[in-house]
């Protein structure tokens, strides 16, 4: 799992593979599609595997890399 470093006032925040709200407490999950209404993910762990690669090489290569959320429903 990835952690997300410095994320004001929480500690632990990971990215991961999970399918629905239940999957987590307060870390990001990814997935190949969302259903909104039903609240869950598909393709968690394909869609997480070629996330981690691009982070670990980017991070293993020394570049910097920041995450930015977006809440598309505001």
């Amino acid at each position: 799992m990835v952690e997300i470093m410095a994320v004001p006032a929480f500690s632990g925040v990971l990215i991961h593979t999970g399918n629905t709200s239940a999957d987590t407490r307060g870390c990001l999950l990814v997935g190949e599609a969302a259903n909104s209404s039903a609240l869950t993910l598909a393709g968690s762990r394909d869609a997480y595997r070629p996330l981690y690669q691009k982070l670990f090489t980017a991070l293993s290569g020394g570049e910097a890399v920041s995450i930015t959320f977006a809440d598309r429903d505001r």
